[in-house]
């Protein structure tokens, strides 16, 4: 008869067990945004990504501030001699008139690597790098690369 009764509470422990297990996998699960960027330091970039072909530059100050607004994602690009900056939309939101054709291909940063760069560049300005290889945001001594083409990458 013992042994009868217990049958029941271990099949309700396991039940419970399965259901914290369930639980605590749905909440190491949540889905967390994708970090689009990585940060390179001075001796790596020219290696790496080749010579500087185009350049243009902003404040940080500037930069600090549309981030106060900006969602996860931001993308860059150089248009006759001056940085592009646009939302996950493709709206330019610097230069505010800018109109941005469908074509143009921009390149895709997570924000919060584009903050950690100006916090480790401590630079008064950030530039827009056209390499060889690449497309990069360079702030200070360091540089922010591995970012996604859009188009055809484009972040919905």
């Amino acid at each position: 008869m013992v042994c009868y009764n217990l049958v029941p509470f271990v099949s309700e422990r396991k039940y419970l067990l399965i259901t914290v297990i369930l639980f605590l996998l749905f909440l190491c699960n949540t889905e967390t945004r994708a970090q689009v960027g990585e940060i390179f330091s001075r001796s790596e970039r020219e290696e790496r990504f080749g010579k500087i072909t185009e350049r243009a530059e902003m404040s940080t100050a500037s930069l600090e501030n549309i981030l106060k607004t900006a969602d996860d994602y931001l993308m860059f690009g150089i248009n006759e001699g001056k940085i592009v900056v646009a939302d996950r939309n493709r709206s330019a939101v610097y230069p505010g008139n800018f109109m941005l054709s469908s074509d143009k291909v921009m390149t895709i940063y997570s924000t919060s690597r584009i903050a950690e760069l100006i916090a480790r560049g401590g630079a008064a300005l950030l530039s827009a790098e056209q390499r060889e290889r690449a497309f990069t945001l360079r702030c200070g001594e360091y540089i922010l690369e591995v970012g996604l083409p859009c188009p055809p990458y484009c972040i919905e």
